[in-house]
């Protein structure tokens, strides 16, 4: 479990703030705790996702993940949040009950991010000492720890105060520009590594449609979702013959804006396999 944390740690987004996207995912007030559950349509199994706990304020406070692939192997997440609900401390426990990883940050007054620590508990050693100051038009992200690096982000807007451009400098080389425009009823977004288009997202102005199409020497991978106030469909392409959709994620959500259950499909459409899905149940 631990290795796959670092997999991600290093294929999060390191120069921007991304803190707390498990605790918001995971926000649903009104609830005690929740309990999910895998069901492998293929060899007929159960398995336990994951376990959670709650606040009275709905924040999640406390998350245990189970390996699919290992019995009786989990990991353990401990979250703290400030007077605001943002999340300042996540703190990752192994299967011993021994923490073994925190992540800590800090805010301004205006509650933007100023301060990530990520650091191993067992010996000290930081992944991650990262320092944010905001100016006009600019964002300035210096890692303290031996050998980081510091980065320069500029910002440009339109007339109407809309993020135009966002460019980030390490030293005089670019490492990243992103550049933002609006066609009608739509919010397109491309990300360049240097100068190399990689990635564009476009977003439906009422947010119920995202694309996200991935580039390298050619597009790659194309993904949809489609929402409503019930389901959420995410569709993903391949290219067999043309792109079209392989695999298919349909997530159901309650009245009440709880997710109930959600059902994976494999293949084109016209062979199209329901092969498996999660439940999830609450306690209020």
């Amino acid at each position: 479990m631990k290795n796959i944390y670092f997999l991600l740690l290093l294929m999060a987004g390191f120069l921007f703030p991304s803190f707390g996207q498990d605790a918001g995912v995971f926000k649903a007030n009104h609830i005690k705790s929740s309990v999910s559950w895998l069901f492998n349509h293929l060899n007929d199994k159960k398995q336990l996702v994951d376990s959670c706990v709650y606040n009275e304020k709905g924040l999640l406070v406390f998350r245990r993940t189970y390996d699919l692939f290992k019995e009786d192997d989990y990991e353990d997440k401990r979250y703290t949040y400030n007077a605001a609900g943002l999340q300042t401390m996540c703190v990752n426990y192994g299967a011993d009950g021994l923490p073994w990883l925190t992540d800590s940050v800090s805010y301004d007054t205006q509650n933007r991010l100023v301060f990530e620590k990520v650091y191993r508990n067992t010996n000290g050693q930081v992944f991650m000492n990262k320092i944010i100051s905001y100016k006009k038009d600019k964002i300035e992200i210096e890692d303290t720890k031996p050998g980081g690096t510091r980065n320069v982000c500029i910002r440009t807007s339109d007339k109407d105060g809309r993020i135009t451009t966002e460019t980030i400098y390490r030293d005089t080389s670019i490492i990243e520009r992103t550049e933002y425009s609006y066609p009608p009823g739509l919010k397109e977004k491309k990300i360049f590594n240097g100068r190399v288009l990689y990635k564009v997202t476009r977003i439906s102005d009422d947010g119920l449609f995202q694309e996200d199409l991935t580039y390298q020497n050619g597009l790659v991978a194309k993904v949809q979702v489609k929402k409503s106030n019930s389901e959420e469909e995410k569709l993903i392409f391949g290219n067999v013959s043309g792109w079209v959709p392989v695999k298919r994620e349909l997530t159901i959500w309650s009245s009440n804006g709880l997710k109930e259950m959600v059902k994976y499909y494999q293949g084109t459409a016209d062979k199209e396999q329901y092969y498996q899905h999660i439940e999830y149940k609450y306690t209020h």
